[in-house]
């Protein structure tokens, strides 16, 4: 199993990610390059990924930042409607953050439709990277993650539990790093 916390004790052991310092990673990013307003195109409420991920945001708040969670259903339909939405609106994000590269090249496809240059008008990142977030025009600034460790550490310990025989503690996976690629940048009123 794979999570974003450990499995409790005495529950099936799983291979998690720290969820919570992966978005610090990226919202602070964020921060740093000036973006106050950052909307979060996350996937289904009751994740927990999401739920880490929209508590780090929302707690940026003490520092300035204005962070708004939508959820969606991960499609790159629903991505495209809320990116237009966010566009649309009178207090426009300077940053779009979505849950995976689907989605921000989604996101990406709609602004530049609107007539909106990332990242001069918004900056847009992902939580996940895949080979097309580093060939699109302009590739995506993503938080990369190395699935093949993972994978491998998810059966090694799937293997250790069925020679063990009893619930092995879990062990956390590699840590996401943060990628930085053109779609990022200060935004305007910052430059």
């Amino acid at each position: 199993m794979i999570g974003s916390k450990p499995s409790p004790e005495g529950a099936v052991p799983s291979v998690w990610i720290a969820d919570d310092e992966v978005a610090e990673t990226l919202f602070s990013y964020l921060a740093a390059l000036g973006h106050t307003r950052i909307a979060y195109v996350a996937g289904p409420a009751e994740l927990e990924h999401t739920r880490l991920r929209a508590e780090v945001l929302h707690a940026m708040a003490s520092d300035g930042i204005a962070g708004e969670v939508i959820t969606t259903d991960f499609s790159p339909a629903r991505a495209s409607a809320v990116t237009r939405s966010q566009l649309s609106g009178r207090l426009r994000p300077t940053a779009i953050v979505y849950d995976n590269d689907v989605m921000a090249v989604a996101g990406l496809r709609v602004a530049q439709e609107m007539g909106r240059a990332v990242p001069r008008d918004v900056s847009i990142a992902s939580f996940d990277d895949s080979v097309i977030a580093g060939l699109i025009n302009p590739s995506i600034t993503a938080m990369t993650r190395d699935t093949f460790e993972l994978g491998e550490q998810a059966a090694t310990l799937l293997l250790q539990q069925i020679v063990a025989g009893l619930n092995l503690p879990s062990a956390q996976g590699p840590t996401p790093t943060l990628t930085a690629r053109e779609s990022t940048a200060p935004p305007a009123a910052a430059s």
